[in-house]
Formats: structure tokens, sequence, C-alpha cells
């Protein structure tokens, strides 16, 4: 590395400078030199620091490193400087959606429940007779149906045994004494589940858009048999994935709650097996 010589520029004349006592001469040409050197060093460390400041704006959007390197304390920080909003699909880089100039893509259409002909009756110069009417286009409209409920009541019925007088009662058949069956069950877990809402979001869907009440306790428990449903399913995936010869295996940051928590993935090409812990 050649070392670069600094030139300080003195701003007056060499008359000046030869009119000047030899002893203020030499503590001014020691003042150049500290000032040198500092200017020198100064250069240096500005060099370093820019250096760092890459390393450490360096992220798996703008570089090749994981995911998973990403600090998770920067994200939120991240969002804040360039005005992102999790809950605001408009941010600096455009609008939510497909792009100017994109190739549209038409929606598959589904087995129909119900087919509506629509047949013209007028030609735009004015005649109403059409003939030779044929299909050249279907429209496709979703619609959600009207959800009814269904309320099922098991009356139970008592009675006297003929040969030693006891009274008997009836019991709840085992697969409906939980009070929720099991397609009720699987929404309700996979809202507060997969999907992430809270109980209290549970229970206004339930209120609101089903018609059917029900308790945050009761929510909790229908989530709790949900998880256990699954248990063994997920314990065989685990085992089929640890058992695989070959294993991609990457950990992530995930918050959950707030809380900063690691989730393990362990892929191959049959079987993809998640594990979450703190």
């Amino acid at each position: 590395m050649t070392k670069k010589t600094l030139h300080i520029q003195r701003n007056f004349t060499e008359n000046d400078w030869a009119a000047t006592p030899d002893s203020v001469k030499k503590e001014y040409e020691k003042l150049e030199k500290i000032v040198a050197r500092l200017t020198e060093k100064n250069e240096q460390l500005e060099q370093y620091i820019y250096k760092i400041e890459i390393q450490l704006n360096k992220n798996s959007s703008n570089s090749s490193k994981p995911p998973s390197s990403d600090s998770p304390y920067k994200k939120d920080e991240t969002k804040k400087d360039k005005g992102e909003d999790k809950n605001n699909t408009d941010t600096k880089n455009g609008k939510a959606g497909a792009k100017k100039g994109h190739k549209g893509h038409r929606q598959k259409l589904m087995e129909p429940t119900n087919i509506v002909p629509v047949k013209t009756d007028e030609c735009s110069c004015g005649c109403k007779k059409i003939i030779n009417q044929k299909p050249f286009y279907t429209h496709q409209e979703i619609e959600l149906p009207e959800i009814q409920m269904d309320i099922t009541h098991f009356v139970l019925y008592k009675g006297t045994c003929t040969d030693c007088g006891r009274t008997v009662k009836a019991s709840i058949p085992k697969q409906h004494q939980t009070g929720y069956g099991p397609r009720l069950c699987a929404f309700i877990g996979e809202l507060a589940g997969m999907q992430g809402n809270s109980r209290s979001s549970v229970q206004m869907l339930c209120q609101d858009f089903l018609k059917f009440p029900i308790s945050l306790g009761a929510i909790q428990k229908v989530i709790d048999r949900v998880s256990a449903a699954i248990v063994p399913h997920y314990q065989a995936i685990a085992l089929a994935a640890r058992q695989s010869v070959i294993n991609g295996i990457d950990e992530t940051i995930w918050k959950m709650h707030g809380k900063l928590m690691y989730m393990w993935a362990m892929v191959n090409s049959k079987i993809a097996f998640f594990k979450m812990h703190q």
C-alpha cells in the first residue's frame, strides 16, 4: 500500500514565511505534521466505517445470505423506515396485485351447481330476430351459500329394570360427547392454528357468521382436542423425515405473540417436517 503525502496549503506569502521567527516556524511545521497524520487517520477510519456499514446492512433480500441470518430486531425497524405497514397492501414498491403489462390468467372454471343461459334478443342495428345462437363464453360467479348449522339433540331416556327395579339411564354416544362435531372442530382448529386468529376472533365469527354461541373456554377445549388428534400424524411425519437418507435442514426466527421463537425445517423430496421452540 502506497502512503499518500498530504500537502497542506499555507495561506500566506513567502515573504511572510521568511519574516516569521525560526522558533515559530518549527512549531508551525510540527502542527502541520500532526494535521497530516490526523487527516490520514480520519480517511482510514471513514473507509473502515463504510465497509462495516455495508456488512451490517446486508440481509437475505440484498445478498446471498439466508433468511435465517437476518436479525429479528431489525425487521420491524426496516419496515418502519420504508413506511411499510403489515396491514397496508400499498407500499412504496407499488400496490398489491398484477402489475401493468402482466399477462392475465382467467379463473379456473369449477363444476357448476347452477347454469343460467343468457341469450341476446336484439342486434345493435335494431333487429330483434336473432338466429343460430350458441354459447361463446362462460362467466363464472362464486357465491357463499347460506349456512344453516346442523343441530342434533340427543334425548336421553331412563327406565326401570324389570329384574332388580333399578333406574337405568342411557349414556351420550362417545363420539358425540364433546358437543361439537368433527368438521366444526377442524374448522375452529384451522382458524386458531394455521390462520393464527385469536380465540376472541374465532368466538366472534361463530356468533356473527355461523349464528351459534360458544364460550372462550369451549373454543380452547376444541383447540386442545384438535391438537391432540394430530399428534400421531405429526410424530409419523417426524419419524419418516428422520429416517430419510438425505434431508435439507434450516432454522429461522419466528415471532409468536411477541415472543422470539425458532422454527426448524427438515425437508426432503417427500416430506416436510417443522419444529418450533424458544
